[in-house]
């Protein structure tokens, strides 16, 4: 009997080495080895609180959200009144964009833990501002600025909502018009004649409207008071968008006659080599790199040109040595490595790009997956899949490769 207990022991020790082991590897944000020891120790036991929490941190920080929301039942049954739960329920309300849920999910969170923690109060602050809350959210980031007062984020979304930063033109320009909205309405009441802010909240409005009128409206509207080659090329993005292509082509060919900038000639190029184009958008992208060689995106755009692998690989890193920080120069490096059988090299990149704090879109999710399959990984293949149609149900690649990894 003694030997058993002391077995037991040494079980109990060995389980609390390797728990303190996920602790610190989820602290140097190294989440696929923490996630892999936090799975053996629910498997182990599976009624083990503290080893299913650490799995679904883990699972959230790889962004795993259709993962997290499997595991969280779990979690509720044996123990309901975890915290953590809460907050990770709160984190996939959000990302689904069903804010009022996630706003509940994260008061609970506060309330179980009796922790006013910078982590729910920046949830709290994110999903106001989208809701187009921002008392609520001026006053949820004062209390976070008296806990930490240097948090470069935090301060920054303050200055954003006192006006200092154009928040809302800085997201529309990277195409993020639906998080752009509620900040353009804020930003264009400043604006003492129509401008940037007031442009891109018509457009934004048009854009959901799906209407090519409302569009040339917008156009009719602001040319007189932004530059037209500006006006033009904007709103023939959103019409390109949209399915008017022959409408958007013309207006861009306009803003290039007009203004032969960088901008309107990479989206010219762009749309030249989306319509079958490739020769004219290829002389298009080297005239414009004899000009300016320090184009990332125009070094971009050769590559999605380039059939040879090699080539468009090259390229590709030539753009991301210019712009490190972009998430579609990046995940184009991975795909060329994936194309050439460079699958770990792949993964690696693929996840760095998760873990830089860019929420994955669904083509990413699929590559991954894919990439996991060539490995004979079939399980993270299916999980990727999953979390692909988790952001879109009608994403067709993503259900093939469900079926595919099926186990």
């Amino acid at each position: 009997m003694e030997y058993v207990k002391q077995a037991v022991d040494v079980i109990e020790d060995n389980s609390k080495s390797r728990l303190a082991q996920v602790s610190m590897l989820s602290f140097t944000e190294r989440y696929l080895e923490s996630l892999e020891i936090a799975e053996q120790l629910c498997q182990e036991n599976p009624s083990d609180i503290k080893s299913l929490e650490f799995k679904i941190q883990s699972l959230a920080e790889l962004c795993m959200r259709c993962a997290v929301e499997e595991q969280i039942p779990k979690l509720l049954e044996i123990a309901p009144h975890s915290s953590v739960a809460y907050l990770y329920l709160g984190i996939c309300a959000f990302g689904k964009h069903k804010f009022n849920d996630a706003i509940k999910f994260f008061k609970k969170y506060i309330k179980l833990s009796n922790d006013l923690s910078t982590v729910s109060l920046g949830w709290l602050a994110r999903t106001y501002i989208l809701m187009g809350e921002f008392k609520k959210a001026r006053k949820v980031i004062k209390k976070y600025l008296e806990i930490d007062p240097d948090n470069k984020w935090i301060r920054e979304h303050a200055q954003k909502l006192d006006g200092e930063i154009d928040s809302g033109i800085e997201l529309f320009e990277a195409g993020q018009h639906y998080e752009a909205f509620e900040w353009l309405k804020l930003e264009s009441k400043k604006e003492q004649q129509p401008g940037r802010a007031n442009f891109y909240l018509k457009l934004v409005e048009a854009e959901e409207s799906e209407n090519i009128e409302s569009i040339d409206e917008v156009v009719n509207e602001f040319k007189k008071y932004l530059p037209l080659d500006f006006v033009l090329c904007e709103a023939a993005c959103i019409k390109i968008d949209l399915g008017y292509r022959k409408e958007g082509l013309a207006d861009l060919k306009k803003a290039y006659a007009l203004n032969p900038s960088g901008k309107n000639g990479y989206y010219l190029a762009y749309c030249l080599n989306q319509d079958g184009l490739k020769d004219e958008a290829v002389k298009l992208c080297n005239q414009l790199l004899s000009r300016n060689p320090q184009l990332s995106r125009i070094h971009y755009l050769l590559g999605l040109c380039t059939e040879e692998p090699s080539e468009a690989l090259k390229l590709f890193n030539q753009a991301l040595e210019l712009k490190p920080e972009n998430v579609a120069f990046g995940a184009k490096v991975a795909e060329c490595l994936y194309k050439s059988g460079g699958y770990t090299e792949a993964i690696e990149r693929y996840w760095d790009l998760i873990k830089s704090g860019e929420e994955p879109y669904p083509d990413i999710w699929v590559e991954i997956g894919r990439c996991y399959l060539a490995v004979g990984n079939k399980r993270f293949a299916h999980l990727c899949a999953k979390e692909a149609l988790w952001r879109d149900e009608t994403h067709e690649d993503a259900e093939e490769l469900l079926q595919e990894s099926n186990l």
